[in-house]
Parts: C-alpha cells; sequence; structure tokens
C-alpha cells in the first residue's frame, strides 16, 4: 500500500522521535534525578541542622532557606519556614534577615497570586535597603515590584519600575541586567499592545545579548520576539525567532525551553493551515513535557496537538488527546477552554451532539469565568490605584498640614519683622518731627529776631531821616 507524501512525513517524523526518544529520556531522568537528589538533600541538611541550632540567627537562615526551597513545590511550607525565619530573626533582633524574609514573603506571595501582600511585602524590604543604599538589593526588590504591577495590570506602573531599574543597571554598567530588563518591558509593552515599543525593546535586548554571547538570556529574548509577531500575525518572523530560541535552549540542555518553541512552531504551522508539518514539533514537545512532568505547558500542547489531529481527520488520537489534556490541566483556564472547544468540535464531528452541547455548556461556564477573572484582574488593578493614590493623597495631606505649619512660622516670622520694621520707621519718624519742629522753631526766632532788627533799624532810618529834614528846613 503506497503513503502520500504527507503520510511519509509523518511516519518519518515518528521514527525520527522514536530514535530520539532514548537518548532524550535517559539525558532527562539523570538531569532530573541528579537535580531532584541535590535539593532533597540540601531539605534533609537543613532539617537536621535546624533541630540541633540554638541561635536564632542561624534558625532564621535555616528556616529561609527552607522557605525559599519550597515555594514553588510546596507553598504552605513555604510560608511556614519563611514565617519561622521571620520570628527567629525579630527574636534575634536582626534587621537584614528580618529584611530578607519580606523578600521571600513577597515573591512567596507573587507566586500564589497575593499581589497586594506581595506589594506590600517588597515595599517594605525596599524602604529597609534603601536606607542602607544597598543598591543591588534596592534593585532587586524594584524588579519584583515590576513583576508584581504587571501582573496586577498595572502596566503604567511595572514600566516605571523597570525604567528606573534599567537606569540603574546602566549607571553600575551591568549590560547583562540591562538586556533581560528590556526584555521585561518588551512584554509590558506587548501586553499593552504597543507593538512598536515592544518590538524596540526586545531587538535591543537581543543586540545586547549576542554581544555578550550571552546565550540563555538570548534565547528567552528570542522566544518573547517569536510571541509578539505571533501575536501580530507575523507567523514566518515568529517561526524564525522561536527556531533561533530552540537551537540555543538544545545547546544548553535546556529542556522546557525547547519544548515550548517546539509547541509555538506547532501552533503557528497549525494557524497557517500547515497541519501535517506542525504535527512533528507538537509530538516532540509532548514527548518532553510528559517526560518532565511540565504539566501546565503539556496541557496547553495536547490542546493544539488534539485541534491538528481533529483538522487531519484523526478522530480516535484527537479525543484521546483532548480528553487527557483535560486530565492535567489546573491552572489556566484559557487552555480549558481551547481543550472543550476541541472537544465539541470533535462531537460534531461525530454526530455526538449531546456530548457536544456538554462541552458548550461547560465552556461557556469557564469563558464566563475568564471575563470575570478579567474584570476581577481589571478591578484589583483599579483598587490597587486607588490605594496608591489614598497613601499618596495622606502624605500629601501630611506634606500641606507642614506645608501650613511652616507658612504660619513665615507669617509669623514676617509679622514680627513688620512690625519691627513699622516700629523703627515710627520711631525715625518722630526723631524727624522732632528734629524739624526744633529746627522749625530755630527758624522762627532766627525770623523774629531779624523782625525786631528789621523795625530797630527802619526806626533809627526814620529817626536820621527826620533829624535830616529838621536841618535842611
Amino acid at each position: 500500500m503506497g503513503y502520500t507524501f504527507d503520510q511519509e512525513l509523518l511516519i518519518l517524523s515518528s521514527h525520527y522521535i522514536n530514535q530520539m526518544k532514548i537518548k532524550r529520556l535517559s539525558l532527562v531522568v539523570f538531569g532530573l534525578f541528579v537535580s531532584l537528589y541535590s535539593v532533597a538533600n540540601e531539605i534533609d541538611s537543613l532539617k537536621n541542622a535546624a533541630l540541633i541550632k540554638s541561635d536564632p540567627r542561624e534558625l532564621g537562615r535555616i528556616y529561609s532557606r527552607l522557605g525559599w526551597l519550597h515555594i514553588v513545590s510546596d507553598p504552605t511550607s513555604a510560608e511556614a519556614y519563611i514565617d519561622s525565619a521571620l520570628d527567629n530573626y525579630e527574636s534575634a533582633g536582626d534587621s537584614a534577615g528580618i529584611a530578607n524574609s519580606w523578600y521571600r514573603c513577597g515573591v512567596l506571595n507573587r507566586f500564589i497570586g497575593n499581589y497586594n501582600e506581595a506589594a506590600e511585602f517588597m515595599n517594605q524590604n525596599l524602604r529597609y535597603y534603601q536606607s542602607k543604599n544597598d543598591t543591588q538589593r534596592v534593585i532587586n526588590s524594584m524588579y519584583q515590584k515590576g513583576v508584581i504591577y504587571s501582573l496586577q495590570g498595572r502596566y503604567n506602573k511595572s514600566l516605571e519600575a523597570y525604567f528606573s531599574i534599567l537606569d540603574s543597571y546602566q549607571q553600575l554598567g551591568d549590560s547583562t541586567s540591562m538586556g533581560f530588563t528590556l526584555n521585561s518591558i518588551g512584554i509590558v509593552f506587548k501586553n499593552m499592545e504597543d507593538n512598536e515599543e515592544a518590538e524596540d525593546a526586545v531587538l535591543r535586548a537581543i543586540e545586547i545579548h549576542e554581544s555578550l554571547n550571552d546565550e540563555e538570556n538570548l534565547a528567552n529574548a528570542f522566544g518573547n520576539l517569536g510571541s509578539l509577531y505571533s501575536l501580530i500575525g507575523k507567523l514566518d518572523k515568529a517561526m524564525e525567532n522561536y527556531q533561533k530560541a530552540k537551537e540555543i535552549d538544545k545547546r544548553l540542555g535546556i529542556l522546557w525551553g525547547e519544548a515550548i518553541n517546539d509547541m509555538n512552531i506547532g501552533y503557528s504551522l497549525m494557524r497557517l493551515g500547515r497541519y501535517d508539518e506542525a504535527l512533528p514539533y507538537l509530538l516532540a514537545a509532548e514527548e518532553v513535557q510528559q517526560s518532565n512532568e511540565y504539566l501546565g505547558d503539556l496541557a496547553e500542547t495536547k490542546a493544539n496537538l488534539g485541534m491538528a489531529y481533529l483538522e487531519r481527520s484523526e478522530l480516535m488520537n484527537a479525543e484521546r488527546t483532548l480528553e487527557s489534556g483535560l486530565l492535567i490541566e489546573e491552572k489556566s483556564m484559557a487552555v480549558h477552554a481551547k481543550l472543550l472547544e476541541g472537544l465539541a468540535s470533535l462531537y460534531d464531528e461525530k454526530k455526538d451532539y449531546a456530548s457536544a452541547a456538554e462541552a458548550r455548556k461547560e465552556l461557556l461556564l469557564v469563558r464566563d469565568s475568564i471575563y470575570r477573572e478579567s474584570n476581577s484582574k481589571l478591578a484589583n488593578a483599579l483598587a490597587a490605584e486607588y490605594g496608591l493614590d489614598q497613601k499618596e493623597r495622606q502624605l500629601a495631606g501630611k506634606d500641606k498640614v507642614i506645608e501650613e505649619q511652616v507658612d504660619a512660622i513665615d507669617k509669623f516670622r514676617r509679622e514680627r519683622l513688620l512690625a519691627m520694621g513699622v516700629g523703627g520707621l515710627a520711631l525715625c519718624l518722630a526723631i524727624v518731627l522732632v528734629l524739624l519742629y526744633v529746627q522749625q522753631k530755630r527758624i522762627k526766632k532766627r525770623d523774629i529776631q531779624n523782625l525786631v532788627k528789621q523795625k530797630e533799624i527802619a526806626s533809627l532810618e526814620s529817626y536820621i531821616q527826620g533829624e535830616e529834614n529838621e536841618r535842611t528846613r
């Protein structure tokens, strides 16, 4: 029986995947075993140390590290460990340890979605290190605040934080950090749908990481640029950048990154209607994600893979893949909706209209939840902004009171100076008036004396004239 070109391509791809399967799996298992063994050993060692240590500073450091190691795997235990660390640091009066606990509380709350609490802890941490003029730790706190603002949907505040960090890195001459900060700025601009600014920021990041041969951050930037081009419909450019990111991740042995890029390339090909070409990429991504239990990524890959099978009329494979995706999907409602949408279309193809109706009913509920979550995120962002505005207004109110107090002091000072000036002027005027009065009296006295003299002279002249007249008669 002959095969079509597409079928031959699929067979060859499947053979390739099978050949690589053992090599990849052995590497994955070995790497995972070493990593888990190392972390598990450190956790056991720290727990044993906590049993024999009594110094609160040492206990604070032990519990702080245990909390950090559990943030992703067990947030509840992480919170308990970090709280214990904070209690011990407070008991020891270790202000630096307390600030470190605030930072870890901030990261933990950010991870579990308590963004307001995360921001409060980061603010406390930030104020402490600002008071110590610790530039690097101030930058670390500001970066976390930028991430939190972005997750809250407060994109302008996020950009404000990132640009502040970028200036600091520029002053420090830290080019690597400038690069990944620009990449983060690009993500925020992308979320704001300011695609030109997003592209500019990510291209600048790529230029920096290429000049430094900083491959890991370069891969992240290529992946981000691919995501941006995918968003605006430039799928060929998107795949080109995903491929660049994938090649770097493959060289560095970053399996989850390689799988994500395979998934993104596959989905881009699907959007172009090239389902046969998409399939090998999606299968490769599924293999790595399933082997390493990257369940969140795996659910999305299965959603795409199920739709690819459906377009190829492989209904059994489509149903198996979509249903298994629903079983492992836990966090992303968008992926959940995509899986349900695929199943509804599948049931339509199978003419199982009752199941299709059930899937669409559940899909409506999920979409409603997405809508409410979006509105809730917007409301929380507005509330956070309102809370910030309230604090700013309170600070402005305090500033106004201080300003009024300063104005009152200035007014009193001005009035006192004015009173002194008026008093001095009155005194000067009184002196002038007295002097004028004395001068006028002197002038009047002199005038009277002159008048008397003139009278005397006139009388004398009259007498002389009379005598002269008598003499000549």
